[in-house]
């Protein structure tokens, strides 16, 4: 199981900067075959 943090949840919707953001989405795409966890304080500073 993979745990994943606000920066991976923003870095990957935002896409504001593009080298931390390719970066991001480059690291789900290479545990998609892993769970993942994101913990309720990660949503919430998401959101």
């Amino acid at each position: 199981m993979i745990g994943i943090d606000t920066n991976i949840l923003t870095r990957t919707f935002l896409e504001d900067d593009e080298i931390q953001s390719k970066a991001a989405q480059n690291f789900l795409k290479n545990n998609a075959k892993h769970k993942i966890f994101i913990s309720s304080y990660a949503i919430l500073e998401f959101v």
